[in-house]
């Protein structure tokens, strides 16, 4: 894990994997409950997650930063 924040209603999370004979893979993701059609509050989970290997990561992170920042 390098960073996890709660912010905008939402928690946000930045980390980093390595399985087994898979390239280290770093992820941006957010977690958010919505309120369903139905208005029942926090009865949908709201995932958005973005990802790359970290030897792409540099080159990908402005635009993984412009996702990130568009969430309302």
């Amino acid at each position: 894990m390098l960073s996890a924040e709660s912010k905008k209603q939402a928690y946000f999370f930045d980390y980093v994997t390595k399985v087994p004979d898979q390239p280290e893979t770093h992820y941006r993701t957010i977690f958010s409950l919505a309120t369903a059609a139905a208005g029942g509050a926090g009865n949908v989970l709201v995932s958005i997650t973005a990802q790359a290997p970290v030897s792409d990561y540099e080159e990908m992170k402005p635009l993984f930063d412009r996702i990130i920042d568009s969430y309302k």
